[in-house]
């Protein structure tokens, strides 16, 4: 029989880097794809199938052995590159990977992909059998919103005596090449081919072609561990121009010089692609066979370029030579990346969709334009700046009224106090002082579980020592924060407010005001970051006692000093949950995650396993069944919880080893979340002691925040 031993899918969840994780055949082989749902960073599977004898084994870069990048493999590898042009979930949300052989499906599996799920690049590595030249068939299938966008397929072989590298990347200019044929998706292209920057070339690739794989050409010069350079878009084009194209030969003028060339498509405000305020971009990569390449002093674009152009799809192409070139080894920067490290600031704005229109004097009708703008949201990107307002002159007031911060729970002003379960939705129950042992043993009731998957940035266990506080009861609800929105004016929070009472520089920072919504209305454009899963509706409409979501740090700690508090510590919020000196297992104790103890697993909708906004529950929803020691609800599932802390995975054993009233202060611009998400499955992630890690800048779906005091 044809053994498929290990399938593990090298990615990232929110920045982290956390090792396999080992789940039961049937979240493979049944339930409607159930590991979709995985958050882990890496997804390990074990099945087997088929008749015959081939023996490929899949795994991760440098998780197993046979995989390491880092020593001669036991076994040749291909090492397969999911990568992409587009931001992500605004363009795709979800991916589908299937590999076969001789006709027989070996791995066929669905992943959420974005903040919360897998981020981008990611890698799948394919050990070779002991069959010679076995035909590899890889189809990689893009979606966003249940709309069908791309399919890539690649048919080669593993090699014997080295890991060789296929890229595989979601393309835009292969959207629209896709179709459903019953339950199976094909390509456009006639058999034996597959789309490839919008032609049809042919699928088949020879391996001993494929280059050597190495992590620094997947992840910008890094490690596959967060380290690396990604490309910054909107900042790099905001001093590009536009350039007049040659549709003959699709090709552009050369610039004469600069930091780097890089070329990007320019697309109609709020279509596809990484936005700005006027216009969204598709950066190309360079030197690449599907991107841009230079002969006799022009850049030769792709052809399928100019057919969009002459469509109308595409407004212009753009130019820049104010940062380093873009190649495939080096991704775009933005909550979605794997990579976070970024190539430089950039104090311009963002590009200008006329100018660049005048500058390659493209004469496109208005109604062509207004065609070719799909109805999509637009990108909420940390690196791009939203400003949907126009101008506000100094002698305009600004809209809303003005904000006053450090009144005490002011969100609830107004509210009859039975809104959450027949509680105020402001009810902030009190933590006692005390001491206890932070992180994961390995022998007592809080070691990781069998057959689960614990991050090493959960050691070493050390003692810490918190003083009295209260924490909020609920998650902060939409309900609350309403009224947060209706006074917010874009004025930041007075330095050193929602500090830490005996943690000092804990307060707000005037170097963070500029990463706070410029208005009300850029705020709430915000908090629409994912249409079907935002919580936040700009009229109260059935959602005020939901878990507010979309929310970036920034704007978690603007609210909590609005509001009279703060965010509580890492260790205040792991203290809590674990009942202190109970240090439990999970909030409610040490038996396993179940529905009736709390929200995840897309499973509490009428439609389980279906993701949709259904299985968002309100706070509290299960009363006490999941709740903490001291009454906290939902301190594991329905939303992951920023914290005050930076993240640093080496923090247990460093300045945190030794731990009274501590907070990190200093660990750059990623942030430590908890709790676990309503989209997670893997049952690891509601721990006590699970840790994971956002972009200060990052909001999503399934990341909320509460407040202490």
């Amino acid at each position: 029989m044809i053994l498929v031993d290990y399938v593990l899918v090298h990615g990232d969840e929110g920045g982290r880097n956390d090792g396999p994780f080992v789940a039961p055949p049937t979240a493979i082989t049944g339930r409607k794809n159930r590991a979709m749902k995985r958050h882990s960073r890496n997804l390990l599977m074990k099945f087997a199938a088929y008749s015959a004898c081939l023996g490929l084994f899949f795994c991760a870069a440098a998780t197993l052995p046979s995989c390491s990048a880092d020593a001669e493999p036991a076994k040749g590898q291909l090492m397969v590159v999911v990568q992409t042009d587009m931001p992500i979930p605004k363009d795709v949300d979800s991916i589908r990977i299937e590999i076969s052989a001789y006709g027989n499906l070996l791995f066929g599996n669905n992943y959420g992909v974005g903040p919360g799920g897998l981020l981008i690049p990611a890698t799948l590595a394919i050990v070779a059998g002991e069959e010679p030249a076995v035909p590899v068939h890889i189809r990689l299938i893009s979606w966003q919103n249940n709309t069908l966008r791309t399919l890539r397929e690649a048919v080669t072989t593993v090699p014997k005596d080295r890991i060789a590298m296929l890229r595989m990347p979601i393309q835009w200019l292969c959207d629209g090449q896709a179709k459903a044929m019953g339950e199976r998706v094909v390509g456009t292209c006639p058999d034996g081919q597959t789309c490839i920057s919008g032609q049809c070339k042919s699928s088949n690739v020879a391996s001993s072609e494929l280059e050597t794989y190495s992590p620094e050409a997947v992840f910008g010069g890094g490690n596959g561990k967060g380290t690396g350079t990604c490309f910054d878009t909107v900042p790099c084009f905001s001093q590009g121009a536009g350039v007049e194209v040659d549709i003959s030969s699709c090709s552009i003028a050369q610039p004469a010089s600069g930091k780097g060339t890089n070329v990007a498509l320019v697309m109609p405000p709020d279509s596809d692609g990484i936005c700005g305020p006027d216009a969204c971009l598709i950066p190309l990569d360079a030197d690449s066979a599907e991107g841009w390449r230079v002969e006799n002093g022009r850049i030769v674009l792709p052809s399928a370029v100019c057919e969009r152009l002459e469509e109308g799809k595409i407004v212009a192409v753009a130019v820049t030579t104010a940062c380093e070139t873009k190649t495939s080894s080096v991704p775009t920067c933005g909550p979605w990346s794997s990579v976070t490290e970024k190539p430089g600031n950039f104090d311009a704005g963002a590009p200008d969709v006329e100018e660049l229109r005048k500058d390659a004097s493209v004469d496109i009708e208005p109604d062509v334009i207004a065609e070719a703008q799909p109805d999509v949201e637009p990108d909420v990107s940390p690196d791009v700046e939203l400003d949907v307002e126009p101008d506000v002159s100094p002698d305009v007031e600004p809209e809303g009224g003005t904000i006053v911060y450090g009144i005490p729970f002011q969100s609830c002003d107004g509210m009859a106090g039975t809104e959450c379960q027949g509680k105020s939705c402001c009810s902030s129950l009190s933590v006692p002082s005390g001491g206890f042992p932070m992180g994961r043993s390995d022998n007592g009731n809080d070691a990781c579980p069998s057959g689960l998957f614990c991050g090493d940035d959960e050691q070493p266990e050390h003692d810490v020592t918190v003083s009295e506080f209260s924490l909020d009861e609920y998650e902060v609800t939409v309900g609350r924060f309403r009224k947060f929105v209706e006074h917010y004016d874009g004025t930041p929070p007075p330095v050193d407010s929602g500090a830490h009472p005996m943690i000092a520089g804990s307060g707000w920072q005037s170097a963070w005001n500029h990463e706070l919504p410029s208005n009300r209305s850029e705020l709430e454009s915000q908090l629409e970051c994912f249409t079907g899963r935002a919580t936040w509706r700009d009229t109260p409409d059935g959602t005020e006692q939901y878990p507010i979501n979309c929310v970036s740090w920034y704007v978690a700690f603007a609210f909590c000093a609005w509001d009279g508090g703060r965010l509580p510590t890492e260790a205040e919020w792991e203290y809590a949950a674990a009942g202190g000196i109970e240090n439990r297992l999970y909030p409610w104790g040490d038996s396993p995650p179940t529905n009736g103890l709390l929200i995840w697993n897309c499973e509490y909708g009428a439609e389980p396993l279906q993701c949709t906004f259904e299985d968002i529950a309100p706070v509290g929803a299960l009363a006490e069944a999941g709740a903490g020691s001291w009454g906290h609800k939902d301190l594991a599932g329905s939303m992951w919880e920023w914290t005050l802390d930076g993240y640093d995975e080496e923090w247990y054993s460093g300045g945190g080893n030794a731990c009274n009233d501590c907070a990190n202060l200093s660990a750059g611009d990623t942030r430590v979340t908890r709790g676990g998400g309503w989209t997670g499955s893997d049952s690891s992630s509601f721990r006590v002691a699970r840790r994971m890690r956002y972009m200060t800048e990052a909001w999503t779906y399934d990341l909320g925040f509460r407040c202490a005091r």
